[in-house]
């Protein structure tokens, strides 16, 4: 295995990036809060109503999971030797957990390996948790507005698609 860091546009708050999830069997976002000290969201970002929400789409993803270890304790986790640090993104090539779910999916009858070569182990290390994901790709976009109202416009958005 071998740990690539993705450069992120929108670097993630270290005090408290409050990451969210919305997910369905064919749809993956994570919201969290962008650095309040990043010169280009100064301008944009009103700390006082917490405004500046990062949207990371992932595209035909196949699993997440959302919560230990947090920064205190991520030199614990298996990856740190690779160069897990905190506050960060990730893609994690050779991925033993893609590994686990080929080997799992192995099963069916007209399993091929090859169905899961453009999928990806991407990680996200925030203040009070880690984010993991497998899925072939991601967009990011980000949001001067509040963390719920960026939440209500994409739910509302998924209850008026057909």
């Amino acid at each position: 295995m071998k740990i690539k860091k993705i450069p992120l546009k929108y670097p993630i708050d270290i005090g408290a990036p409050t990451p969210k999830i919305l997910a369905s069997e064919h749809f993956l976002l994570l919201f969290y809060f962008v650095d309040k000290q990043t010169k280009e969201i100064l301008m944009e970002r009103d700390v006082v109503s917490d405004r500046g929400v990062v949207i990371l789409e992932f595209l035909n993803y196949l699993n997440f999971k959302l919560g230990s270890p947090n920064d205190e304790v991520l030199h614990g986790h298996p990856y740190f030797n690779l160069g897990l640090r905190p506050y960060s993104f990730f893609e994690l090539e050779n991925s033993d957990w893609l590994l686990e779910v080929i080997k799992v999916n192995s099963v069916h009858p007209r399993h091929d390996d090859c169905l899961f070569e453009d999928y990806k182990h991407f990680i996200l290390t925030f203040h009070d948790s880690t984010f993991e994901c497998i899925a072939e790709s991601y967009k990011v976009n980000f949001s001067v507005k509040s963390m719920g109202e960026v939440i209500s416009e994409r739910v509302e958005g998924l209850i008026l698609t057909p």
